[in-house]
C-alpha cells in the first residue's frame, strides 16, 4: 500500500509516463493528491483500491497518440471531484478508458474531460458490469455502457471507516461475470454485514 495521508503535502502516488503496457495489481493508494497519473501510456489497474485522494483517483492524458487505460475489479472512493479525469488537449489520437467490474463512489463525477471541447478528440469511455454512485460525466466525453452496470448506492459495510465490503443487499455483491462481487473486495455471504434500511431496490434482511 502507498499511504500519503500523514505527509501534510500529498503528492501523486504513482506516475506512468510513456510506459507501454504497465500493469498495477493488488495495490492500495490512500491520501494522495492524485492516486495514479498516466501520461502517454497504455496499461491497467486491477484489484486496486484508490481512496481519499484530494484531486482525483486517476488522471489520464495523451501525448498526441492513442492510449488505453483499463481499470478492472477495482474500487475508487472519495477522491476529490473525479474518479477518472482526462485531458485530450492534443488534436491527434484518442484516450480510451475501460471501466470493468469496478465500483466508483463519493465523487462529483466518474468521468471528466478537462481538455478540448472539440468533438473529434473526446475521450472514448466504456463501463461494464460496474457500480457508479455519483454523476456520470461532463459533456466532453463519449460514453458507452452496458445494461449490466448500475448507478446506485454502493452499500458498503462501513465506507466512512474504510470497510468496503459489500453488504447483504449491495449491488456490488454478484455483478461480476463470474457471479462474484465487483470492485476490490470479495463478497462472503457468511461474514457479510446486513444492509441497513431501504435504498432503492435493495432491502435489508429483516422480515
Amino acid at each position: 500500500a502507498i499511504d500519503d495521508r500523514a505527509s501534510g503535502t500529498p503528492s501523486t502516488c504513482a506516475y506512468f509516463n510513456g510506459a507501454d503496457n504497465f500493469a498495477v495489481t493488488d495495490v492500495t493508494f490512500r491520501g494522495c493528491s492524485t492516486g495514479v497519473s498516466v501520461n502517454g501510456a497504455t496499461g491497467s489497474l486491477t484489484r486496486t483500491l484508490i481512496e481519499g485522494a484530494t484531486n482525483e483517483a486517476v488522471y489520464f492524458t495523451k501525448s498526441c497518440t492513442s492510449e488505453t487505460l483499463t481499470i478492472e475489479r477495482s474500487t475508487l472512493v472519495g477522491n476529490g471531484s473525479y474518479a477518472v479525469r482526462m485531458s485530450d488537449g492534443c488534436s491527434t489520437g484518442y484516450l480510451y478508458v475501460n471501466l470493468v467490474e469496478t465500483v466508483s463512489a463519493g465523487h462529483s463525477y466518474t468521468f471528466w474531460n478537462s481538455g478540448s471541447s472539440n468533438t473529434s478528440t473526446w475521450p472514448q469511455v466504456t463501463y461494464t458490469r460496474s457500480v457508479l454512485d455519483e454523476g456520470l460525466s461532463n459533456a466532453y466525453v463519449n460514453i458507452n455502457d452496458d445494461s449490466l452496470s448500475v448507478r446506485s448506492a454502493a452499500l458498503f459495510a462501513d465506507g466512512a471507516n474504510g470497510d468496503y465490503r459489500p453488504t447483504t443487499r449491495s449491488p456490488i455483491r454478484n455483478r461480476a461475470a463470474d457471479g462474484g462481487a465487483v470492485g476490490y473486495v470479495d463478497y462472503d455471504p457468511l461474514t457479510a454485514v446486513p444492509t441497513p434500511g431501504y435504498y432503492g431496490w435493495y432491502w435489508d434482511d429483516a422480515a
